[in-house]
Formats: structure tokens, C-alpha cells, sequence
């Protein structure tokens, strides 16, 4: 679980550090979304309580795709794994809670 946090962490870094501009209209973009959200939690069902909890943009998920084993891709689409990433990452939460 560390091992694949720690993988996370530093993939996100790499991806802000070669894509800067990519990271930036990602990062407003979700923040546009947040703020027009039909409540706080962004649940996206109507007759079901469904919910988005984070967006990742495709070249991001790429890197994990091609940098994270199939454990650590387990643990990071898991309830566990995905809690930590929204925690650890806020830029990339879609409603304004968790």
C-alpha cells in the first residue's frame, strides 16, 4: 500500500513536471466544475445516490497505466486507494467534499 502511494505520488509529480499547462487547465477545470455542482458531494444518479469523487486527466491515468503493477493499480482504483488519492490530491476531487 505504501509502495503504491509512494509510485502515485511520485507519477503525479513527474506528470506536473512535464505537463504544466495541461496540469494547470485540468486543475481549473475541475475547479469550474466543483462550483456548479448540484451539492457538495457531486453525486451524479438520480434515483440512486452515485457520486464522482475524483477526475483524472488522460495522460495522468497513461502513466499509471504504464508505471504501476496490477497490484498498484488494484490498490489505487480500490475504496482504499481511491480515499487516498482524493485525500492526498485535491486538485483532483470533483465535488468540494469527500
Amino acid at each position: 500500500m505504501i509502495d503504491a502511494q509512494n509510485k502515485i505520488t511520485s507519477l503525479v509529480d513527474k506528470y506536473r513536471l512535464l505537463h504544466p499547462e495541461e496540469y494547470a487547465f485540468v486543475v481549473k477545470q475541475i475547479r469550474n466544475n466543483r462550483e456548479n455542482l448540484k451539492n457538495k458531494f457531486a453525486e451524479t444518479g438520480m434515483d440512486t445516490v452515485e457520486r464522482a469523487l475524483t477526475e483524472v486527466p488522460e495522460t495522468l491515468f497513461e502513466m499509471f497505466l504504464k508505471g504501476l503493477s496490477e497490484d498498484e493499480l488494484a490498490y489505487y482504483s480500490s475504496k482504499e486507494g481511491t480515499r487516498w488519492f482524493a485525500k492526498s490530491f485535491r486538485e483532483f476531487v470533483v465535488g468540494s467534499k469527500i
